[in-house]
C-alpha cells in the first residue's frame, strides 16, 4: 500500500520520463527560410519552440529588472538575481522538449525565489511571471506524462504554492487543477485519435492482404489448373509429333490465358479443347506405319 502511494512521487521526482512529442502540423513547423539555412542547423522551424524561447527571454528580462529595482536599497549578489530570473524563464524554454525535466528544474530553483521574496519582505512583484511559468509547465506535463506522474506533479505543485502564497492558495489551487485537467483531456483525445488511426491502418493492411489472396485464387490458381490439364493431356497427344503438340499447346494455353478472367466454366472449356484419346495401333495392324515411335528409337521423326 505504501509503495503504491510513494511510487508516483518517485517517478515524478526521479525516475519518470515523458512521452515523445507528437508530430505537429505543417503550419506549426514550416520549412526554414533560405537566408537562415546557412546559419542554423535546422531544416524546419518549430513555431511553438520559438514562441517558448521568446517568452522565456521576456520572463528573464522582466524578473531581472524587477529584482534589480527592488534591491537598490539593499543590494544583493548579482548571481542570486540571475539564478532567480533563470528559475522563472528556463523551465518555459525546456517545457516542450523535456516537460518533466523543466518541472523538476523549476522545483529545484524554487528556494532561490523564496529566499529573494524573504529578503524583499514578502514582495510579490514577480508573482505574475511565476504563475505563467508554472501553468505552462504543468500543462506540458499533463499532456506528455501518464496519469500517475501527473497526479504526483499536481500534488507537489499544490504544496509548493501553499508555501509561496500561504492563505491565498485556494485560487492558485483551482488554477492548477483546471490546467492539469485540461492537459490530461488533451492527452486522452490524442491517444484516442492515435488508436483510431492505427485501427484504420490495420484494416487497410488486412484489406490489401485479402485483395492479394483473392487475386492469387482467381488468377494464379486458374493458370495452375490449366497447366495441370495440359500436362495430363500429354499421353493423349502421343499420336502427334513433339513440335506439332507444342504448337497446339501454346495456342490452347494462350486461349485460356486470354479467357482466364471471363471463362466461368474453365474445366469444361479445357476438357472440350483436349484431344480425344487416340489408341496406338499395333505393328502389322491396319493403320500402322513406321512413323510411330518405338521403344528402341530415341528421336521422333520430323513432321
Amino acid at each position: 500500500m505504501i509503495s503504491a502511494v510513494v511510487q508516483p512521487f518517485r517517478l515524478a521526482l526521479f525516475r519518470g520520463e515523458a512521452d515523445p512529442a507528437s508530430p505537429r502540423s505543417r503550419r506549426l513547423r514550416p520549412a526554414m527560410p533560405r537566408p537562415l539555412r546557412g546559419l542554423l542547423p535546422f531544416d524546419h522551424l518549430d513555431l511553438v519552440q520559438v514562441a517558448d524561447l521568446l517568452l522565456a527571454w521576456a520572463l528573464f528580462g522582466t524578473v531581472l529588472s524587477d529584482l534589480t529595482n527592488l534591491t537598490e536599497a539593499a543590494p544583493q549578489p548579482m548571481w542570486l538575481l540571475w539564478l532567480t530570473a533563470t528559475g522563472f524563464s528556463l523551465p518555459v524554454a525546456l517545457r516542450d522538449r523535456w516537460p518533466l525535466a523543466a518541472w523538476r528544474l523549476a522545483l529545484a530553483l524554487l528556494p532561490s525565489a523564496l529566499w529573494m521574496s524573504h529578503l524583499l519582505d514578502g514582495a510579490r512583484s514577480f508573482l505574475m511571471q511565476g504563475a505563467i511559468m508554472c501553468l505552462l509547465v504543468l500543462y506540458s506535463v499533463a499532456v506528455r506524462c501518464d496519469r500517475r506522474i501527473t497526479s504526483a506533479v499536481w500534488a507537489i505543485s499544490l504544496v509548493a504554492a501553499w508555501f509561496v502564497l500561504g492563505e491565498s492558495v485556494v485560487p492558485a489551487g483551482i488554477a492548477l487543477s483546471v490546467v492539469v485537467l485540461f492537459g490530461y483531456n488533451v492527452r486522452v483525445r490524442r491517444s484516442a485519435t492515435l488508436s483510431r488511426d492505427t485501427a484504420v491502418e490495420e484494416r487497410s493492411v488486412l484489406a490489401e492482404r485479402a485483395r492479394i489472396a483473392r487475386e492469387l485464387h482467381d488468377v494464379v490458381a486458374h493458370h495452375l489448373s490449366v497447366i495441370a490439364i495440359q500436362a495430363e493431356a500429354v499421353p493423349l497427344e502421343a499420336g502427334a509429333t513433339p513440335r506439332a503438340w507444342m504448337r497446339g499447346s501454346r495456342r490452347s494455353a494462350g486461349c485460356h490465358w486470354r479467357r482466364s478472367r471471363s471463362c466461368a466454366r474453365c474445366w469444361a472449356c479445357c476438357a472440350t479443347r483436349t484431344a480425344a484419346p487416340t489408341p496406338r495401333p499395333l505393328p502389322g495392324s491396319t493403320g500402322w506405319t513406321s512413323s510411330w515411335p518405338t521403344p528402341g528409337r530415341r528421336a521422333w521423326p520430323s513432321s
